[in-house]
């Protein structure tokens, strides 16, 4: 039986380098351009984007969400505009990105089950997902509760700041649409599932639209109507994709609610922790 070597591996490489002789650049042919290459790049730039054309278009259509809201807010004057911006921008912006890195624990742990064909993995992060996300908004709730005391003691006028808290307290819906909607977005990327998002983004942004016109302009409610149209708009997102994630072509990804969510559900919780930090 041949003996095993002790050598360092770090050392046998530097060993065998020194043996080899080391190539000059003469050695060295340049790459000559070539259809292929232009094939390739070209086949490349194809699979890129069918899966990153969908994914910008959700984003702009739920980014829209809060510019199409603003835009009939800016209908009723100044101090209504910088109210709705106030708590877009900053309330819900604040949640909303940390959100997003929370969620991208998800998207690392799905892409990895996902490769290695552990498609069981995916229906438990997803739900492990749902209960870190929902858990977490509750402390995120406080912002929005007590935005009108923040806003004013950073300055801020106590008209805009009122009327930014009450936005930002009817707007509660729409930040437990966030904890859903992140945790089944993941889990169609992790999988190159992107289509059907688009068709219900899309569809969505539009119906947002409409029952905008259809409050504001046509029976004439007043401003606090379109945070309660934002929630509805981001809520049929979500009830569209879970839907999608029971009815769809899931069948060894979803298996159902399973028990196995709560193991080491801590872990799944500290590592979403260090992934909004980072983000």
């Amino acid at each position: 039986m041949e003996k095993p070597s002790t050598t360092p591996l770090l050392a046998l490489s530097d060993l065998e380098t020194s043996q080899q002789q080391v190539p000059s650049l003469e050695d060295y042919v340049p790459t000559r351009f070539s259809s292929n290459l232009v094939r390739e790049v070209w086949e490349e730039s194809k699979k890129f984007w069918i899966l990153a054309a969908p994914v910008a278009f959700n984003r702009i259509c739920t980014y829209a969400f809060g510019v199409v809201t603003q835009s009939y807010a800016g209908q009723f004057g100044t101090l209504e505009l910088a109210a709705v911006s106030l708590a877009s921008s900053t309330v819900g912006g604040i949640s909303f990105g940390l959100m997003v890195g929370m969620s991208s624990a998800q998207q690392t742990l799905s892409g990895q089950a996902f490769g290695a064909k552990k498609f069981n993995l995916l229906g438990v992060y997803l739900q492990q997902s749902f209960i870190v996300m929902n858990g977490t908004v509750l402390l995120f709730s406080l912002l929005y509760i007590f935005a009108a005391p923040l806003l004013k003691a950073v300055g801020q006028l106590e008209q805009v700041a009122d009327l930014t808290g009450q936005f930002a307290l009817c707007s509660l819906p729409q930040l437990f649409a966030y904890a859903n909607y992140f945790p089944v977005q993941k889990f169609f990327q992790s999988q190159r599932i992107v289509m059907m998002q688009t068709v219900i983004c899309g569809g969505s942004l539009a119906c947002h639209v409409f029952l905008n016109w259809f409050l504001i302009t046509k029976l004439g409610f007043g401003i606090l109507v379109l945070a309660m149209a934002l929630n509805a708009s981001w809520w049929l997102v979500v009830v569209g994709q879970c839907i999608y994630v029971v009815t769809g072509p899931f069948p060894e990804k979803w298996t159902g609610f399973s028990t196995d969510i709560f193991y080491d559900v801590w872990s799944f919780l500290k590592l979403s922790t260090s992934s909004a930090v980072m983000a």
